[in-house]
Protein backbone atom coordinates (compact mmCIF):
# COMPACT_ATOMS: atom_id res chain seq x y z
CA UNK A 1 0.00 0.00 0.00
CA UNK A 2 1.23 3.50 -0.78
CA UNK A 3 2.52 5.76 1.95
CA UNK A 4 -0.06 8.24 3.16
CA UNK A 5 0.70 11.95 2.79
CA UNK A 6 0.56 14.22 5.84
CA UNK A 7 -0.90 17.67 6.15
CA UNK A 8 -2.94 17.52 2.94
CA UNK A 9 -6.30 18.99 1.97
CA UNK A 10 -9.23 16.61 2.13
CA UNK A 11 -12.31 16.26 -0.05
CA UNK A 12 -15.77 15.86 1.43
CA UNK A 13 -18.99 14.81 -0.28
CA UNK A 14 -21.56 17.57 0.21
CA UNK A 15 -24.13 17.13 -2.56
CA UNK A 16 -26.04 14.28 -4.20
CA UNK A 17 -28.66 14.20 -6.94
CA UNK A 18 -30.41 11.33 -8.68
CA UNK A 19 -30.33 12.76 -12.20
CA UNK A 20 -32.08 9.89 -13.99
CA UNK A 21 -34.23 6.93 -12.92
CA UNK A 22 -35.17 4.12 -15.27
CA UNK A 23 -37.23 0.94 -15.16
CA UNK A 24 -34.47 -0.76 -17.13
CA UNK A 25 -30.71 -0.33 -17.37
CA UNK A 26 -28.91 3.02 -16.91
CA UNK A 27 -25.15 2.55 -17.00
CA UNK A 28 -21.64 3.74 -17.88
CA UNK A 29 -22.08 7.50 -17.33
CA UNK A 30 -19.69 10.16 -18.57
CA UNK A 31 -19.74 13.85 -17.70
CA UNK A 32 -18.25 16.96 -19.33
CA UNK A 33 -18.59 20.74 -19.45
CA UNK A 34 -19.18 22.34 -22.86
CA UNK A 35 -17.38 25.44 -24.20
CA UNK A 36 -20.39 27.54 -23.17
CA UNK A 37 -20.34 26.12 -19.65
CA UNK A 38 -23.20 23.61 -19.95
CA UNK A 39 -22.98 20.37 -18.02
CA UNK A 40 -23.74 17.16 -19.93
CA UNK A 41 -24.07 13.55 -18.78
CA UNK A 42 -23.93 10.73 -21.35
CA UNK A 43 -24.98 7.17 -20.47
CA UNK A 44 -26.30 3.88 -21.85
CA UNK A 45 -30.01 3.15 -21.47
CA UNK A 46 -31.82 -0.13 -22.13
CA UNK A 47 -35.48 -1.01 -21.79
CA UNK A 48 -36.45 -4.57 -20.94
CA UNK A 49 -37.27 -5.19 -24.60
CA UNK A 50 -33.95 -3.72 -25.76
CA UNK A 51 -32.10 -5.92 -23.33
CA UNK A 52 -33.72 -9.02 -24.83
CA UNK A 53 -32.84 -7.80 -28.33
CA UNK A 54 -29.27 -6.80 -27.35
CA UNK A 55 -29.79 -3.19 -28.38
CA UNK A 56 -29.68 0.10 -26.50
CA UNK A 57 -29.47 3.89 -26.68
CA UNK A 58 -26.93 6.56 -25.80
CA UNK A 59 -28.68 9.29 -23.81
CA UNK A 60 -27.52 12.87 -23.25
CA UNK A 61 -28.79 14.64 -20.15
CA UNK A 62 -28.10 18.43 -20.02
CA UNK A 63 -28.19 20.55 -16.86
CA UNK A 64 -30.14 23.81 -16.83
CA UNK A 65 -28.18 27.06 -17.33
CA UNK A 66 -28.65 27.99 -13.67
CA UNK A 67 -27.26 24.61 -12.60
CA UNK A 68 -30.22 23.80 -10.36
CA UNK A 69 -31.89 20.99 -12.30
CA UNK A 70 -31.43 18.55 -15.18
CA UNK A 71 -33.28 18.98 -18.49
CA UNK A 72 -35.27 16.21 -20.14
CA UNK A 73 -32.87 13.60 -21.61
CA UNK A 74 -32.78 12.74 -25.29
CA UNK A 75 -31.51 9.89 -27.43
CA UNK A 76 -28.39 10.76 -29.46
CA UNK A 77 -27.61 7.28 -30.80
CA UNK A 78 -29.48 4.00 -31.36
CA UNK A 79 -28.19 1.00 -33.26
CA UNK A 80 -28.05 -2.75 -33.64
CA UNK A 81 -26.05 -3.48 -30.54
CA UNK A 82 -25.47 -2.12 -27.05
CA UNK A 83 -23.49 1.17 -27.02
CA UNK A 84 -21.06 1.64 -24.15
CA UNK A 85 -19.21 4.96 -23.62
CA UNK A 86 -17.77 4.49 -20.14
CA UNK A 87 -16.69 7.98 -19.02
CA UNK A 88 -15.39 8.91 -22.48
CA UNK A 89 -17.21 12.20 -23.16
CA UNK A 90 -14.80 15.16 -23.28
CA UNK A 91 -14.45 18.66 -24.74
CA UNK A 92 -11.48 19.27 -27.05
CA UNK A 93 -9.47 22.47 -27.36
CA UNK A 94 -11.27 23.43 -30.59
CA UNK A 95 -14.68 23.26 -28.83
CA UNK A 96 -15.83 19.93 -30.22
CA UNK A 97 -17.34 17.40 -27.84
CA UNK A 98 -16.43 13.80 -28.59
CA UNK A 99 -17.41 10.52 -26.92
CA UNK A 100 -15.83 7.29 -28.22
CA UNK A 101 -18.06 4.27 -27.67
CA UNK A 102 -18.14 0.59 -28.47
CA UNK A 103 -21.17 -1.02 -30.09
CA UNK A 104 -21.39 -4.56 -28.78
CA UNK A 105 -23.09 -6.79 -31.31
CA UNK A 106 -23.27 -9.65 -28.83
CA UNK A 107 -21.98 -10.38 -25.37
CA UNK A 108 -19.36 -12.81 -26.64
CA UNK A 109 -18.13 -11.99 -30.13
CA UNK A 110 -17.72 -8.63 -31.87
CA UNK A 111 -17.12 -4.97 -31.15
CA UNK A 112 -17.45 -1.86 -33.30
CA UNK A 113 -15.57 1.22 -32.08
CA UNK A 114 -17.06 4.60 -33.08
CA UNK A 115 -16.95 8.28 -32.05
CA UNK A 116 -19.96 10.44 -31.18
CA UNK A 117 -19.34 14.14 -31.89
CA UNK A 118 -21.05 17.52 -31.36
CA UNK A 119 -19.87 20.83 -32.86
CA UNK A 120 -22.63 23.04 -31.41
CA UNK A 121 -22.29 22.74 -27.63
CA UNK A 122 -24.20 19.46 -27.43
CA UNK A 123 -27.33 20.50 -29.36
CA UNK A 124 -26.81 18.05 -32.25
CA UNK A 125 -24.68 14.94 -32.58
CA UNK A 126 -23.18 12.86 -35.38
CA UNK A 127 -21.58 9.41 -35.38
CA UNK A 128 -18.51 8.60 -37.46
CA UNK A 129 -17.66 5.42 -39.32
CA UNK A 130 -16.23 2.45 -37.39
CA UNK A 131 -12.70 3.16 -36.14
CA UNK A 132 -9.85 0.92 -37.21
CA UNK A 133 -9.00 -0.92 -33.99
CA UNK A 134 -5.89 -2.85 -35.07
CA UNK A 135 -3.87 -4.45 -33.62
CA UNK A 136 -6.78 -5.44 -31.37
CA UNK A 137 -9.34 -8.03 -32.44
CA UNK A 138 -11.86 -6.74 -29.86
CA UNK A 139 -11.67 -3.26 -28.36
CA UNK A 140 -13.59 -0.89 -26.07
CA UNK A 141 -12.82 2.72 -25.04
CA UNK A 142 -12.73 3.81 -21.43
CA UNK A 143 -12.11 7.20 -19.87
CA UNK A 144 -11.57 10.55 -21.54
CA UNK A 145 -9.47 11.06 -24.66
CA UNK A 146 -6.91 13.84 -24.26
CA UNK A 147 -4.68 16.04 -26.42
CA UNK A 148 -0.91 16.31 -26.59
CA UNK A 149 0.40 18.67 -29.25
CA UNK A 150 -1.44 17.98 -32.50
CA UNK A 151 -2.55 14.49 -31.44
CA UNK A 152 -5.72 13.18 -29.81
CA UNK A 153 -5.14 10.04 -27.75
CA UNK A 154 -7.96 7.60 -26.96
CA UNK A 155 -7.55 5.14 -24.03
CA UNK A 156 -8.85 1.67 -24.98
CA UNK A 157 -8.56 -1.93 -23.85
CA UNK A 158 -9.14 -5.14 -25.72
CA UNK A 159 -7.93 -8.53 -26.86
CA UNK A 160 -5.12 -8.96 -29.37
CA UNK A 161 -6.62 -12.13 -30.88
CA UNK A 162 -9.70 -14.33 -30.85
CA UNK A 163 -7.80 -16.74 -28.61
CA UNK A 164 -6.96 -13.99 -26.11
CA UNK A 165 -10.59 -12.85 -26.20
CA UNK A 166 -11.81 -16.36 -25.39
CA UNK A 167 -9.33 -16.54 -22.49
CA UNK A 168 -10.30 -13.00 -21.32
CA UNK A 169 -6.73 -11.76 -21.76
CA UNK A 170 -6.98 -8.02 -22.35
CA UNK A 171 -4.43 -5.27 -22.89
CA UNK A 172 -4.58 -1.49 -22.40
CA UNK A 173 -3.19 1.19 -24.67
CA UNK A 174 -3.75 4.39 -26.62
CA UNK A 175 -5.10 4.88 -30.14
CA UNK A 176 -3.70 8.04 -31.77
CA UNK A 177 -5.14 10.51 -34.25
CA UNK A 178 -3.16 13.29 -35.99
CA UNK A 179 -6.07 14.60 -38.09
CA UNK A 180 -8.48 15.76 -35.41
CA UNK A 181 -10.11 12.38 -34.90
CA UNK A 182 -10.92 11.55 -38.52
CA UNK A 183 -8.65 8.49 -38.47
CA UNK A 184 -7.02 6.54 -35.64
CA UNK A 185 -3.93 4.65 -36.67
CA UNK A 186 -1.16 4.77 -34.08
CA UNK A 187 -1.16 2.25 -31.21
CA UNK A 188 0.82 2.76 -27.99
CA UNK A 189 0.52 -0.20 -25.57
CA UNK A 190 0.47 0.54 -21.84
CA UNK A 191 0.20 -3.01 -20.43
CA UNK A 192 -0.27 -6.34 -22.19
CA UNK A 193 -2.35 -9.25 -20.95
CA UNK A 194 -1.20 -11.66 -23.67
CA UNK A 195 1.43 -13.07 -21.34
CA UNK A 196 1.44 -13.45 -17.58
CA UNK A 197 -1.44 -13.85 -15.15
CA UNK A 198 -3.13 -10.43 -15.39
CA UNK A 199 -5.75 -9.09 -17.76
CA UNK A 200 -5.55 -5.28 -18.01
CA UNK A 201 -8.85 -3.48 -18.54
CA UNK A 202 -10.67 -0.12 -18.14
CA UNK A 203 -7.75 2.34 -18.31
CA UNK A 204 -7.96 5.92 -17.05
CA UNK A 205 -5.22 8.13 -18.51
CA UNK A 206 -4.40 11.71 -17.53
CA UNK A 207 -1.68 14.21 -18.61
CA UNK A 208 0.03 15.73 -15.57
CA UNK A 209 1.34 19.22 -15.07
CA UNK A 210 4.98 18.04 -14.99
CA UNK A 211 4.80 16.72 -18.57
CA UNK A 212 4.30 13.07 -17.59
CA UNK A 213 1.19 11.05 -18.40
CA UNK A 214 -0.43 8.93 -15.68
CA UNK A 215 -2.39 5.72 -16.34
CA UNK A 216 -4.41 3.76 -13.79
CA UNK A 217 -5.52 0.32 -14.99
CA UNK A 218 -7.83 -2.41 -13.70
CA UNK A 219 -5.88 -5.68 -13.34
CA UNK A 220 -7.77 -8.97 -13.03
CA UNK A 221 -5.89 -12.14 -12.09
CA UNK A 222 -6.66 -14.76 -14.74
CA UNK A 223 -5.87 -17.81 -12.62
CA UNK A 224 -8.61 -16.85 -10.13
CA UNK A 225 -11.52 -16.92 -12.61
CA UNK A 226 -14.42 -14.50 -12.91
CA UNK A 227 -14.56 -13.44 -9.26
CA UNK A 228 -10.84 -12.84 -8.83
CA UNK A 229 -10.03 -9.81 -6.65
CA UNK A 230 -9.26 -6.85 -8.92
CA UNK A 231 -6.53 -4.32 -8.23
CA UNK A 232 -5.66 -0.90 -9.63
CA UNK A 233 -2.21 -0.60 -11.18
CA UNK A 234 -0.29 2.59 -11.92
CA UNK A 235 1.97 3.30 -14.89
CA UNK A 236 3.70 6.51 -16.06
CA UNK A 237 4.93 7.77 -19.43
CA UNK A 238 7.49 10.54 -19.89
CA UNK A 239 7.31 10.65 -23.71
CA UNK A 240 3.71 11.56 -24.48
CA UNK A 241 2.24 8.13 -23.85
CA UNK A 242 4.44 6.17 -26.28
CA UNK A 243 6.32 4.09 -23.71
CA UNK A 244 5.31 3.24 -20.15
CA UNK A 245 6.79 2.04 -16.89
CA UNK A 246 6.01 -1.47 -15.70
CA UNK A 247 2.58 -1.40 -13.98
CA UNK A 248 2.78 -1.49 -10.18
CA UNK A 249 0.00 -2.16 -7.75
CA UNK A 250 -1.81 0.83 -6.27
CA UNK A 251 -4.73 -0.60 -4.27
CA UNK A 252 -7.62 -3.05 -4.45
CA UNK A 253 -10.25 -1.70 -6.86
CA UNK A 254 -11.46 -1.43 -10.44
CA UNK A 255 -12.87 0.90 -13.16
CA UNK A 256 -11.02 4.13 -12.24
CA UNK A 257 -11.66 7.70 -13.34
CA UNK A 258 -9.03 10.45 -13.04
CA UNK A 259 -9.19 14.24 -12.71
CA UNK A 260 -6.55 16.93 -12.25
CA UNK A 261 -7.41 19.66 -9.75
CA UNK A 262 -5.34 22.79 -9.25
CA UNK A 263 -1.58 22.73 -9.78
CA UNK A 264 -0.66 19.24 -8.60
CA UNK A 265 -3.65 17.35 -7.15
CA UNK A 266 -4.84 14.13 -8.81
CA UNK A 267 -8.16 12.62 -7.75
CA UNK A 268 -9.08 9.05 -8.62
CA UNK A 269 -12.64 7.72 -8.17
CA UNK A 270 -12.91 3.95 -8.42
CA UNK A 271 -15.17 1.00 -7.69
CA UNK A 272 -14.18 -1.53 -5.04
CA UNK A 273 -15.66 -5.05 -5.20
CA UNK A 274 -14.00 -6.52 -2.13
CA UNK A 275 -16.96 -8.66 -0.94
CA UNK A 276 -19.35 -5.67 -0.70
CA UNK A 277 -19.22 -3.13 -3.54
CA UNK A 278 -18.55 0.54 -2.86
CA UNK A 279 -17.13 3.55 -4.70
CA UNK A 280 -14.10 5.33 -3.25
CA UNK A 281 -12.07 8.51 -3.69
CA UNK A 282 -8.25 8.48 -3.79
CA UNK A 283 -6.42 11.84 -3.57
CA UNK A 284 -2.74 12.54 -4.29
CA UNK A 285 -0.38 15.49 -4.84
CA UNK A 286 2.34 13.54 -6.67
CA UNK A 287 0.69 11.52 -9.42
CA UNK A 288 -0.40 8.73 -7.04
CA UNK A 289 3.16 8.07 -5.90
CA UNK A 290 1.64 8.59 -2.45
CA UNK A 291 -1.86 9.54 -1.38
CA UNK A 292 -3.51 11.70 1.25
CA UNK A 293 -7.06 10.32 1.24
CA UNK A 294 -8.80 7.03 0.43
CA UNK A 295 -12.46 7.40 1.35
CA UNK A 296 -15.63 5.42 0.61
CA UNK A 297 -18.50 7.68 -0.48
CA UNK A 298 -21.16 5.30 -1.90
CA UNK A 299 -21.95 1.74 -0.81
CA UNK A 300 -24.16 -0.91 -2.38
CA UNK A 301 -26.02 -2.12 0.71
CA UNK A 302 -28.62 -4.53 -0.68
CA UNK A 303 -27.78 -8.22 -0.98
CA UNK A 304 -29.98 -8.83 -3.99
CA UNK A 305 -28.53 -12.31 -4.59
CA UNK A 306 -29.14 -13.88 -1.19
CA UNK A 307 -30.42 -17.44 -1.68
CA UNK A 308 -33.48 -17.24 0.53
CA UNK A 309 -33.74 -13.66 1.77
CA UNK A 310 -33.12 -11.18 -1.08
CA UNK A 311 -34.25 -8.15 0.92
CA UNK A 312 -31.95 -8.57 3.92
CA UNK A 313 -29.23 -5.97 4.47
CA UNK A 314 -25.57 -6.83 4.98
CA UNK A 315 -25.86 -5.39 8.49
CA UNK A 316 -27.57 -8.41 10.03
CA UNK A 317 -28.60 -8.61 13.66
CA UNK A 318 -26.79 -11.38 15.53
CA UNK A 319 -29.86 -12.62 17.45
CA UNK A 320 -31.87 -12.71 14.24
CA UNK A 321 -29.27 -14.97 12.60
CA UNK A 322 -29.25 -17.30 15.63
CA UNK A 323 -33.06 -17.45 15.61
CA UNK A 324 -33.28 -18.28 11.89
CA UNK A 325 -30.40 -20.77 11.93
CA UNK A 326 -27.71 -21.48 9.41
CA UNK A 327 -30.01 -21.23 6.35
CA UNK A 328 -30.51 -17.54 7.08
CA UNK A 329 -26.78 -16.96 6.53
CA UNK A 330 -26.65 -19.07 3.35
CA UNK A 331 -25.51 -16.64 0.69
CA UNK A 332 -22.61 -15.84 -1.61
CA UNK A 333 -20.93 -12.43 -1.75
CA UNK A 334 -22.17 -10.14 -4.51
CA UNK A 335 -20.35 -11.32 -7.63
CA UNK A 336 -18.41 -9.07 -9.94
CA UNK A 337 -20.42 -8.14 -13.04
CA UNK A 338 -19.11 -9.77 -16.24
CA UNK A 339 -17.89 -6.65 -18.01
CA UNK A 340 -15.84 -8.33 -20.75
CA UNK A 341 -16.79 -11.23 -23.06
CA UNK A 342 -16.48 -14.87 -21.98
CA UNK A 343 -16.48 -14.22 -18.24
CA UNK A 344 -19.88 -15.85 -17.88
CA UNK A 345 -22.39 -14.83 -15.26
CA UNK A 346 -25.44 -12.60 -15.54
CA UNK A 347 -24.79 -9.61 -17.83
CA UNK A 348 -28.08 -8.06 -16.78
CA UNK A 349 -27.37 -7.09 -13.17
CA UNK A 350 -24.63 -5.84 -10.92
CA UNK A 351 -23.17 -3.00 -12.99
CA UNK A 352 -22.73 -0.71 -10.00
CA UNK A 353 -20.24 2.15 -10.03
CA UNK A 354 -18.19 2.91 -13.16
CA UNK A 355 -17.55 6.46 -11.90
CA UNK A 356 -16.79 9.37 -14.21
CA UNK A 357 -15.29 12.49 -12.71
CA UNK A 358 -15.06 16.16 -13.70
CA UNK A 359 -13.02 18.91 -12.03
CA UNK A 360 -15.32 21.94 -11.94
CA UNK A 361 -12.81 24.24 -10.18
CA UNK A 362 -9.75 24.04 -7.95
CA UNK A 363 -12.02 23.27 -5.01
CA UNK A 364 -14.92 21.40 -6.60
CA UNK A 365 -15.31 18.02 -8.34
CA UNK A 366 -18.35 16.14 -9.65
CA UNK A 367 -18.61 12.34 -9.79
CA UNK A 368 -21.29 10.48 -11.75
CA UNK A 369 -21.98 6.76 -11.39
CA UNK A 370 -24.56 4.08 -12.03
CA UNK A 371 -26.55 2.59 -9.16
CA UNK A 372 -29.57 0.41 -8.46
CA UNK A 373 -32.82 1.96 -7.29
CA UNK A 374 -33.59 -0.59 -4.60
CA UNK A 375 -32.84 0.73 -1.14
CA UNK A 376 -31.29 -0.80 1.95
CA UNK A 377 -33.54 -2.89 4.18
CA UNK A 378 -31.90 -1.29 7.21
CA UNK A 379 -32.60 2.33 6.29
CA UNK A 380 -35.22 2.45 3.49
CA UNK A 381 -39.02 2.14 3.59
CA UNK A 382 -40.72 -0.99 2.16
CA UNK A 383 -41.77 0.94 -0.95
CA UNK A 384 -38.11 1.24 -1.98
CA UNK A 385 -37.37 -2.40 -1.26
CA UNK A 386 -40.15 -3.50 -3.62
CA UNK A 387 -38.49 -1.86 -6.65
CA UNK A 388 -37.34 -4.63 -9.04
CA UNK A 389 -33.59 -5.12 -9.06
CA UNK A 390 -33.54 -4.40 -12.79
CA UNK A 391 -34.44 -0.73 -12.20
CA UNK A 392 -31.34 1.49 -12.30
CA UNK A 393 -30.41 5.15 -11.98
CA UNK A 394 -27.63 7.64 -12.66
CA UNK A 395 -26.37 9.67 -9.69
CA UNK A 396 -24.27 12.83 -9.49
CA UNK A 397 -22.28 13.59 -6.34
CA UNK A 398 -20.44 16.81 -5.52
CA UNK A 399 -17.24 17.10 -3.46
CA UNK A 400 -15.65 20.19 -1.95
CA UNK A 401 -12.07 20.74 -0.87
CA UNK A 402 -11.40 21.30 2.84
CA UNK A 403 -8.01 23.02 3.41
CA UNK A 404 -5.49 21.07 5.46
CA UNK A 405 -2.11 21.67 7.01
CA UNK A 406 1.29 22.29 5.39
CA UNK A 407 2.85 19.85 2.97
CA UNK A 408 5.14 17.19 4.45
CA UNK A 409 8.89 17.91 4.43
CA UNK A 410 10.11 14.32 4.92
CA UNK A 411 11.41 12.35 1.98
CA UNK A 412 8.91 9.97 0.42
CA UNK A 413 9.68 6.26 0.57
CA UNK A 414 8.15 3.99 -2.04
CA UNK A 415 8.03 0.21 -1.87
CA UNK A 416 7.75 -1.72 -5.12
CA UNK A 417 6.72 -4.93 -3.37
CA UNK A 418 3.13 -6.10 -3.19
CA UNK A 419 0.99 -8.70 -1.48
CA UNK A 420 -0.84 -11.19 -3.66
CA UNK A 421 -3.62 -13.66 -2.89
CA UNK A 422 -1.98 -17.08 -2.70
CA UNK A 423 -4.89 -19.21 -1.48
CA UNK A 424 -8.62 -18.84 -0.89
CA UNK A 425 -10.80 -20.88 1.48
CA UNK A 426 -14.57 -21.19 1.91
CA UNK A 427 -15.82 -22.37 5.36
CA UNK A 428 -18.71 -24.79 5.55
CA UNK A 429 -20.41 -22.92 8.42
CA UNK A 430 -20.42 -19.15 7.97
CA UNK A 431 -22.26 -18.60 11.25
CA UNK A 432 -19.44 -20.16 13.28
CA UNK A 433 -16.85 -17.98 11.59
CA UNK A 434 -18.79 -14.72 11.82
CA UNK A 435 -20.47 -15.21 15.19
CA UNK A 436 -17.99 -17.45 16.99
CA UNK A 437 -20.51 -20.32 16.97
CA UNK A 438 -24.22 -20.44 16.12
CA UNK A 439 -25.19 -20.26 19.76
CA UNK A 440 -22.21 -18.30 21.09
CA UNK A 441 -22.27 -14.97 22.82
CA UNK A 442 -19.15 -13.37 21.27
Amino acid sequence: MRKRQAGSDTWQRDDRAIVYQHEGRARYPGVCRTPQGRMLILFTRQTEEQEKEETGDLIVLPRSPDGKWWIRPRVVFSGDGVPRAAGTMTTLADGRIIAPFVLLCSADAESSLRVLESRDDGDTWTVGSPVEQKPLAWAAPNGRPFEIGNEILMPVFGAASADDLAKTKHSCGLLRSEDGGKTWQGWSPIASGSSGDFSFEYPAVLPLGDGNVLAVLTARRLSRGMNAPQVLMRSVSSDGGRTWTEPEQLCVGSWPSLASVGRNTVVCAYSNWCSWPDVRLLVSRDGLETFSQDQMFVELETLHNMDRHPKVSMYLDKELIIEKGRDFWNYNPIPLPPVVPHLGGDWGSGHFGFPSMLAMSDSRILVTLGNMQRGSSQFSPPSELDIPIGHERIEALGFGRIPGGPAPTTKRVRSRGRWELAESWRPEKWSEIVLGGAGGSD
